[in-house]
């Protein structure tokens, strides 16, 4: 699945909208994030590899298209020459 960056531009503009919106939910959210360190700092270093190979293979699955905007190196070379 691929997407365009005007695409992702208007989701994550929406998603901040929302936000800014509702004061409870950026307190929620700051909430979980505070959570899912705290429990990744507990874990084992062999689970920790194990999440990290987990999302990798996610991304890779789910949101594969999103790598060329956010730097990955193709092997084409660019067009204008430079």
């Amino acid at each position: 699945m691929i997407f365009n960056v005007d695409y992702m531009s208007f989701i994550l503009s929406t998603l901040k909208r929302i936000v800014m919106q509702r004061k409870g939910l950026g307190l929620l959210l700051a909430a979980a994030a505070a959570y899912g360190y705290y429990k990744y700092s507990k874990m084992t270093p062999e689970q920790k590899n194990g999440l990290r190979d987990k999302g990798k293979n996610f991304v890779d699955k789910n949101l594969g298209g999103l790598g060329n905007l956010f730097g990955k190196k193709s092997s084409t070379p660019p067009v204008n020459g430079y």
